[in-house]
């Protein structure tokens, strides 16, 4: 998760960025914050198989996942169900 997160921003973001994981008591949030404003869309990998696999692992794993728009660019995020958890 934080290497797709990650890695998709180095390579559509191209800027600073900052990753933050945080547990709460439901979830393992994890988050990668970016400079550009471009709002993050999961697409389908090429078929040659270069690259990561983009947002659609994130969403098939995630609780909750988004990208939410900033002053300073976007967040990028991901919240994991914690097992033993309601």
């Amino acid at each position: 998760m934080v290497s797709e997160l990650v890695s998709n921003a180095s390579m559509h973001a191209n800027t600073m960025m900052t990753l933050q994981i945080g547990l709460r008591s439901g979830h393992l949030r994890i988050a990668v914050f970016d400079g550009s404003a471009a709002h993050a869309v999961a697409r389908q990998a090429g078929s040659d198989g270069v690259g990561g696999r983009g947002l659609l692992p994130v969403d098939a794993v995630s609780a909750a996942e988004g990208s939410t728009a900033l002053d300073t660019g976007k967040v990028v995020w991901s919240a994991l169900g914690r097992s033993g958890s309601s």
